[in-house]
């Protein structure tokens, strides 16, 4: 079996850059363990800020870093106080959590294309860095489209759309997209997570 990471970021823009992330939700999944959740928050470049993209992970409401604090790592991810990190130590903390393991999200490029930036930034000046995790991130959107049509050929059509229809495809597998916390990090690593499970585990 191979090690997991179900992987959210919720970001300030929707436009690609070092310092846009704010919040991460992983969940990492190892033979033989349970799954163990995470959930880091890090101080993004407000100037590149968007209203839209503010608005709708909540960031008024949910960010926590307070004064001069880089970044927080709550573990378990329901842990009520968190460890402060500088962003060193979260480019550790990330590189080691992620390293060697495959990639399902929720459009799970945009998320490692992120981090990514990110931690080659912070890690900049080390010679012949790479990326912790596999190089070929998994779509769950693009795994329940592929289920539902294998199961039945007459699929409607508006199941395989494209874009994919999140909460469509979720009820079609019997998923209540409405129970999970929408645009957080945690609460979008949780709904890939089942979503993966739900046509992986049949």
């Amino acid at each position: 079996m191979s090690r997991l990471v179900f992987l959210d970021t919720e970001t300030v823009t929707l436009e690609a850059g070092p310092d846009v992330v704010w919040e991460v939700g992983a969940i990492v999944r190892d033979p033989g363990r349970p799954d163990a959740e995470w959930r880091f928050q890090l101080r993004p470049n407000m100037g590149k800020a968007d209203p839209g993209s503010l608005e709708v992970c909540r960031f008024a409401e949910r960010y926590e870093l307070a004064g001069h604090q880089q970044a927080l790592a709550w573990y378990p991810a329901e842990t009520p106080k968190p460890a402060r990190l500088t962003f060193g130590a979260l480019a550790v903390s990330l590189h080691t959590l992620l390293a060697g393991r495959h990639v399902f999200g929720i459009c799970p490029s945009y998320d490692t294309l992120r981090l990514g930036l990110f931690l080659r930034r912070q890690w900049g000046k080390t010679p012949g860095y790479a990326d912790p995790w596999h190089y070929q991130p998994h779509d769950v959107e693009d795994e329940v489209a592929g289920y539902l049509q294998g199961l039945d050929s007459a699929v409607p059509a508006e199941l395989l759309a494209v874009p994919r229809p999140t909460e469509e495809l979720c009820r079609a597998v019997g998923v209540d997209p409405e129970s999970y916390e929408k645009h957080t990090g945690l609460g979008d690593a949780r709904l890939a997570r089942d979503l993966h499970d739900a046509v992986t585990t049949r």
